[in-house]
């Protein structure tokens, strides 16, 4: 079943901030991606960071801080997903 259309909206609006933190900003490294992303029938938020110089451990920090500093807005912009997603708007079919 495809992602309701709130919830691709949700997602991507994670997009250019995370790129733009990750990459830009903090200068981490080579990839910096935050997308939706089905894979072998699983569905969720990808969050993909690469650096030449931070380890796993590290860069799992990063981006553990990044998603807690999106606070309040983040948490408005998923329940207007979910309320778009049960009430069933913006599903394809």
């Amino acid at each position: 079943m495809p992602l309701p259309s709130s919830q691709r909206t949700a997602a991507a609006a994670l997009h250019a901030p995370f790129f733009q933190h990750m990459r830009v900003d903090q200068n981490i490294g080579y990839v910096a991606q935050c997308q939706w992303h089905a894979c072998a029938g699983y569905e969720g938020l990808l969050a993909l960071l690469q650096s030449p110089h931070l380890t796993p451990d590290a860069l799992l920090r990063e981006t553990a801080a990044f998603f807690e500093r999106q606070g309040e807005a983040w948490r408005d912009v998923m329940s207007q997903a979910w309320v778009g997603s049960v009430s069933g708007e913006g599903a394809e079919r």
